[in-house]
C-alpha cells in the first residue's frame, strides 16, 4: 500500500514541478470528473516502478486516469476503455492497470512512443450504472533524456 501511495504522490508532485512535459487535464460531464495525467515513466524512482510493475524508459510515459463525483477528491470504480493513435491513424488500445488505495481508486496504462510525437488518445469511462463518458484530446509527447 505504501508504494501505491508513494505513486499517486508522486504523479502529484512531479505535474507541479513539471508542467511543461506533463499533459493534465479535468473533464466535467454531469455529476463526474474525468481527470488524466500523462508524465514520462522515468519520473517514477526505479524502486516505486518496479513494486507497482511499471517499465521506466525515456520511450515510454503513463497515462493516470481517474473519475470523481463533481467537487469530490479520490477516484471511483469504474470500466475504462481507450485507445491511443498515432498520426498515421495506426490505433493500440489502452491496457489500464487498477491502483486501490483507500479512498481512491486510479488507472495507470503505458504509452509507447518512438521519440517526439503527437498522439491522439480516446477514453470511456463508465461509473456503474451510469452513461459512458467519453473523452478524445490530442497532446504531445517526448523522450526523457
Amino acid at each position: 500500500m505504501k508504494t501505491m501511495i508513494s505513486l499517486l504522490a508522486l504523479f502529484a508532485l512531479s505535474l507541479s514541478v513539471h508542467a511543461d512535459v506533463s499533459s493534465q487535464a479535468s473533464h466535467r460531464f454531469g455529476a463526474y470528473e474525468l481527470h488524466y495525467s500523462i508524465l514520462p515513466s522515468t519520473f517514477i524512482p526505479a524502486d516505486v516502478a518496479a513494486a507497482a510493475g511499471i517499465k521506466r524508459s525515456k520511450y515510454e510515459s503513463l497515462i493516470n486516469v481517474s473519475v470523481t463525483r463533481t467537487g469530490e477528491y479520490g477516484g471511483l470504480p469504474v470500466t475504462l476503455r481507450g485507445t491511443v493513435a498515432n498520426l498515421m491513424q495506426q490505433q493500440k488500445p489502452l491496457v489500464f492497470q487498477t491502483i486501490e488505495e483507500q479512498n481512491a481508486v486510479y488507472y495507470l496504462a503505458p504509452l509507447r512512443h518512438t521519440g517526439e510525437e503527437q498522439i491522439h488518445i480516446t477514453l470511456e469511462a463508465t461509473v456503474e450504472g451510469g452513461e459512458p463518458i467519453n473523452l478524445k484530446f490530442t497532446t504531445k509527447l517526448y523522450p526523457d533524456n
